[in-house]
C-alpha cells in the first residue's frame, strides 16, 4: 500500500544505458553506487531507479529515475553541484550512450516537473506513467505532473500521470510500466 508522499517537485531523468552493458551489474551499480549518492545530496529528498517493464508504444528510453526535491527551485542549485556533475559524468563514462559526446542528451534527458495537485508521489514499488504533450485531464489531479522546464534536450512530452495503484487512468498509448529497481529504505 503507497505511503505518504515524498515531495511535490521532481527531476526526471530518461535514459538507455548502452547496448553490451551487464542489466544485472548495472542494477547492482545503482542500488550500490548511484542511489546511496543521490539519496546523500542536500535538497534531493528521495531518489529512485526504475526500470521499464512494459509500454503501450514504443518509448525511446528503457530507465527513468526521479530525483524528487525539497522544491522546484531546489532543481538549480543541485543539478549545478560540483559533485552532482563529477557523478554523473562517471555515470556516462560507465554507462551511457555517449560517453564522450559533447551533447549530453545522448545520454540522458532531464526535466523539471511539479505535483499540479501540490500532493505528490507516493512510495511504491512500480508506477504507471503516462506521457502527454497536453494537461491528462482524465487523470485524477493529484496524478498529474506538469514540465516547468527542460534542463538537458528537448521537451519529449509536457505533463504526465504517475499512478502507484497499477490503475492507468490515462491513455493507453504513451503509457508505460516500471518497476522499482533501486531506492532508499
Amino acid at each position: 500500500m503507497p505511503t505518504a508522499p515524498d515531495f511535490t517537485a521532481m527531476i526526471l531523468l530518461s535514459y538507455t544505458p548502452r547496448p553490451g552493458i551487464d542489466n544485472e551489474e548495472y542494477e547492482a551499480w545503482l542500488r550500490a553506487v548511484d542511489n546511496p549518492f543521490f539519496n546523500g545530496v542536500p535538497g534531493i529528498t528521495r531518489y529512485t531507479n526504475w526500470k521499464i517493464t512494459d509500454a503501450g508504444a514504443p518509448v525511446p528510453f528503457s530507465h527513468f529515475d526521479f530525483m524528487g526535491l525539497d522544491s522546484v527551485e531546489a532543481a538549480t542549485s543541485v543539478w549545478q553541484r560540483q559533485d552532482v556533475k563529477d557523478f554523473t559524468a562517471e555515470w556516462r563514462r560507465l554507462w551511457g550512450m555517449g560517453p564522450e559526446a559533447t551533447d549530453l542528451s545522448v545520454n540522458a534527458h532531464v526535466y523539471l516537473f511539479q505535483n499540479d495537485a501540490g500532493t505528490g508521489l507516493a512510495r511504491s514499488e512500480s508506477v504507471t506513467m503516462t506521457m502527454a504533450k497536453q494537461p491528462i485531464i482524465s487523470a485524477p489531479v493529484e496524478q498529474r505532473w506538469t514540465l516547468v522546464r527542460a534542463v538537458r534536450g528537448e521537451p519529449r512530452f509536457g505533463h504526465l500521470c504517475i499512478s502507484t495503484d497499477n490503475d492507468p487512468t490515462a491513455l493507453p498509448t504513451d503509457t508505460l510500466s516500471a518497476v522499482l529497481v533501486a531506492g532508499p529504505d
